[in-house]
């Protein structure tokens, strides 16, 4: 969400061929599909993950909010400069 707005914003990263189809891919929309769904095993899909392939940003992100409680894909983005 972002502020000012009232419905979310779907983001995707754009990958090449060969990136979209990389067992890390793989891997991370394994867990995500699991975030999605309200699994409460994505945590350990994302921590498997993040143990996998220590340099996915994303992954370290959505397992830090899941390790601090958070849920679902909604995360609110707001502007820290106003």
């Amino acid at each position: 969400m972002v502020r000012g707005k009232g419905k979310g914003v779907e983001t995707y990263e754009p990958l090449n061929g060969e990136s979209s189809s990389s067992p890390s891919a793989s891997s991370y929309l394994r867990a995500f599909r699991m975030l999605e769904i309200g699994d409460p095993q994505a945590v350990q899909a994302f921590a498997t993950h993040v143990g996998r392939y220590g340099n996915d940003a994303l992954a370290i992100f959505h397992l830090k909010r899941l390790l601090a409680g958070e849920v679902g894909t909604r995360i609110a983005m707001f502007d820290s400069t106003r």
